[in-house]
């Protein structure tokens, strides 16, 4: 099953009612609380895989992840 949120803040309610396997996450949301909910994800949830892409930033983001006591694995293509 895919569920799909507009922003971090329609997506945490969702996580926390069922959470799934595996959130992919946009950090760069318009929202712009895409890293908010990677952080509360990971906290509240640590079972659940947490997958961020970005076409945006990506050495900011590789390196900002782990500051934040998570792990991160990053791909270039």
């Amino acid at each position: 099953m895919v569920i799909r949120a507009n922003s971090g803040a329609d997506a945490l309610p969702l996580i926390d009612a069922d959470p799934p396997d595996v959130v992919i996450v946009e950090p760069w949301m318009r929202s712009g609380d895409g890293l908010a909910l990677i952080e509360a994800v990971s906290t509240q949830h640590p079972g659940v895989a947490v997958i961020a892409f970005s076409r945006r930033d990506v050495l900011m983001w590789r390196d900002m992840i782990p500051e934040k006591g998570l792990s991160v694995a990053t791909v270039y293509g």
